[in-house]
């Protein structure tokens, strides 16, 4: 009975999304899709994932307005991934966890995606990664810990390199120089592995 409660108001939560993101950042994103989607993390969320319900729902609805708002307009607002990364700190302290791993996590996470952004800028004379993905990777650090951001980096990349190569055999070759919104597949990687079976 909760499960389908839950189901039902999802998509209720995927319209107040939306007028999240219209209202604190101006980005206005297109309502059905972000029901579905909020419908998927919900049904992960009850049915795959061993984490705390209320938690992993609030995690993944707010990841998935992340990666929407970063498709639309390849931004990730500060607004949402700094609290999330406080969030996941939290959330370590509140259950038990090494808040330390947590901690660490967060650190890494910033310092290796500002890094390699550094290192892109250099070698090219544009940004490769922006600060935005950075912090969300930080979130995802604070979160899950130092020692899963690997195994969410490489999620992620497969993701990404399936999307360009989707992407490359509908519009062709030259599609694959454009910049993908790379904050989705890291939301996608993150949400993932936090519901992981334990």
């Amino acid at each position: 009975m909760v499960a389908i409660l839950v189901l039902a108001i999802a998509p209720i939560v995927g319209w107040a999304l939306g007028r999240a993101s219209l209202a604190l950042t101006g980005v206005d994103l297109p309502s059905r899709p972000l029901a579905l989607g909020a419908i998927i993390v919900t049904a992960i969320c009850l049915f795959a994932s061993t984490q705390p319900l209320a938690i992993s729902l609030g995690l993944g609805w707010c990841l998935l307005m992340l990666a929407a708002i970063d498709l639309k307009v390849m931004r990730l607002p500060d607004i949402f991934t700094l609290p999330l990364a406080l969030a996941g700190l939290g959330f370590a302290v509140w259950r038990g966890d090494q808040p330390i791993d947590h901690l660490v996590g967060l650190v890494v996470g910033f310092v290796a995606f500002a890094s390699l952004d550094r290192i892109y800028i250099r070698l090219r004379g544009r940004s490769g990664l922006g600060l935005g993905d950075a912090k969300l990777f930080c979130a995802g650090g604070a979160w899950l810990g130092w020692r899963l951001l690997p195994a969410v980096l490489l999620l992620a990349c497969a993701v990404g390199l399936a999307w360009i190569a989707v992407r490359i055999m509908v519009k062709g070759l030259a599609s694959a120089r454009r910049p993908i919104a790379f904050g989705a597949p890291l939301c996608l990687a993150i949400f993932l592995i936090w519901s992981r079976p334990l």
